[in-house]
Order: structure tokens, then sequence, then C-alpha cells
């Protein structure tokens, strides 16, 4: 936005300075008016007008509708490449999926802050879902191979006959919390390391070939980062399943809620 109206992008520190190329942004230097994000039709975000945020300080999610940035996805991809030595811990681990087979497809199950009020949109996505899908791709798919990223340990055993691979398994050992990122209370008591650690899971879902994933900005992300990724699946209450989507050509996160499909049984 800053570049198309020969702005200055000022950005305070944020973890991704140190985890991706994106680099260090220009400090904020000035106490700027507010420009508060507006919302359209579904509750969605929707682009500033114009030059209307010019002179502003953004508060809001940028989660727009993913066409406004598509002409710039070249120079997003490459900011969303990891830094050398982040890159460095990366590649033994993804490069040993790409040879466990032709397709990588990646399962992005979220769990740990997912299913917890029915007035949100943060639904937790039932394990048929992936399964149905899984089973519909499958046969379709030259020398597959799964990867699975999922803070639930018991989801493994829905997809067991795929026989999944995990950052874990393919060599990766947890790296320390971050220092300065704003986990949440409940994952810091948990301690789960593939929780704390989760560049890691995040990556390895943009080195795939197909993804099937939650409602979740996490994997959504991960397929716009992507230069492999073919087929984006996400999990949708009105589709009452996964549904194939452009990652650059939607919105990164679906507002249904829960509340409004009593008729799906087992969504939390």
């Amino acid at each position: 936005y800053a570049r198309r109206h020969d702005a200055v992008a000022q950005i305070p520190p944020w973890v991704g300075e140190r985890l991706l190329m994106v680099g260090e942004a220009e400090r904020p230097d000035a106490c700027l008016p507010e420009y508060l994000e507006r919302c359209g039709p579904g509750g969605h975000p929707v682009p500033p007008d114009g030059d209307e945020a010019v002179e502003r300080d953004w508060s809001g999610y940028g989660q727009v509708h993913t066409s406004w940035y598509a002409e710039d996805r070249g120079r997003i991809r490459a900011a969303l490449a990891p830094r050398p030595e982040v890159a460095a811990r990366l590649a033994g681990p993804a490069s040993r999926l790409a040879g466990l087979g032709n397709t990588v497809v990646g399962v992005h199950h979220r769990a740990g802050d997912y299913g917890r009020h029915e007035q949100s949109p943060f639904h937790l996505t039932p394990a048929e879902w992936f399964l149905g899908t899984l089973a519909a791709l499958w046969p379709t798919l030259a020398s597959p191979v799964l990867f699975i990223a999922t803070e639930d340990g018991a989801f493994r055993e829905h997809v067991a006959a795929y026989r999944p691979q995990s950052a874990r398994l393919l060599g990766i050992e947890p790296a320390a919390p971050l220092q300065g990122y704003n986990y949440l209370d409940e994952e810091l008591q948990a301690a789960a390391p593939s929780v704390l650690d989760f560049l890691p899971d995040w990556y390895l879902l943009s080195r795939c070939d197909v993804l099937l994933t939650s409602n979740s900005t996490f994997s959504w992300t991960a397929a716009m980062a992507s230069r492999n990724c073919r087929e984006l699946w996400r999990s949708s209450l009105p589709a009452r399943g996964l549904e194939k989507v452009d990652p650059w050509a939607g919105y990164p996160l679906l507002r249904d809620r829960i509340c409004d499909y009593p008729s799906i049984g087992g969504i939390r």
C-alpha cells in the first residue's frame, strides 16, 4: 500500500523481522490520527479507498480479499522467504519431505485455540472432513506423501493409514520459544514444543503441492508464500466440508459462525 501511494511504511518491531526476508522496517516516528479498518459484507475487512490511510496509524488486520494483493505476489513471496540462518535449519527436512514422493500433501488441523465458542468463526474441523477429501484426492495424485501440522496428537491416529510425516519425524528438533512473541498463556503453560516453535510447520506447509487446511490464516499465508501449491482446500461451514479455493483470490479467514450451522453434527 505504501509503495502504491509513494509513502513509507513505518512498522513497530515484530517477530517476522527475525525469521523472514521481510526485513526491518522504518519505525513509527510520529503520533498520527487513527485509520480504523472498515468491514464490508459478511464482516470481511475492506481495503482503504485511495490514499485515505496515508499519514494515518492503521488499526486492523489487513485480511482483505487477496486479489487486492495479487499484483504484488512475487514481492510478497520474496519477503516471506526464511532468512538464511532460518533456511539452513529447515532446508534438510524440506528436502527429505520432497524426496519421499512426487506429490506432497499437507494437512493443517488447527486445534489448540479453536472450537472454544459457538459465536466465533474458529470452528474445529472434524477429522472426517479431512479424511473425505484425502480419500477423493489420494488416488488421483502421483506418488503422494502426507505431511501433517496439528496441536492435536490424536489426529495422527485418524490419518495413520497414510503414514504421515511431521516436522519432528523429518528431523527438526524444536527450538526455544521466540523472545517477544505474544504466545497465549495456555501455550506457555503447556510448553508444547511444536506450538512454541511454529515456524517449521508453517514453512513445510508452504512447500506442499496440495494443502488441506482448517479455517486459519496460518496455513492460508503458507499457501500464499508457496511456489509449489497447486491446490488449496479449506474447511468451510457453508460447504460442510473442505472447499477448493485460490489463496490469491479469497478472504484469508472465513467469518461464518458455528452457531449459525446447528444442522452440522459434531462441530464445535
